[in-house]
């Protein structure tokens, strides 16, 4: 079953980083990552092709869109562009914990007739603290185990 990590970024290239690294720390690393760059300066493009690419333990298929496709649009694109049975859709501001992608994979593994999986989710500050109760979340979007 192969994985892709798709994840649209605009001109925040620090927290792109740091997904990456939750995403490069995973229990069960992804068959790939595509990355769609909507930012009008190179400073994304520059830190995913001479670094990011370079260390990343998986490989990593980079767009750098100009003009600027927006969100849906270049969110779809990124789907075109994923080879994986499986899709993971993250933004460049969501660090995943270390066994998400595992996690995720099991239901299609045991009940191979689902077509989405759903993980639970916190909402932090952009200092990386947690905000109170925003567990609340997972009960609206009725996320159980």
């Amino acid at each position: 079953m192969k994985i892709t990590v798709i994840i649209p970024t605009y001109e925040r290239p620090d927290f792109l980083r740091e997904t990456l690294e939750t995403v490069w720390a995973q229990t069960v690393l992804p068959d790939e990552i595509v990355i769609g760059d909507d930012s009008k300066s190179d400073i994304t493009d520059d830190l995913v092709n001479n670094v990011l690419s370079v260390i990343s333990p998986v490989p990593i298929k980079y767009f750098h869109h100009k003009p600027s496709l927006l969100e849906v649009k270049n969110v779809d694109f990124q789907y075109k562009q994923a080879t994986g049975d499986l899709v993971l859709h993250l933004h460049d501001d969501d660090p995943i914990y270390p066994n998400c992608i595992e996690d995720l994979r099991k239901p299609f593994l045991d009940h191979p007739e689902i077509i989405a999986s759903f993980g639970l989710q916190r909402v932090i500050n952009e200092d990386g603290s947690y905000i109170e109760n925003s567990e609340i979340v997972n009960k609206d979007y009725f996320r159980t185990p």
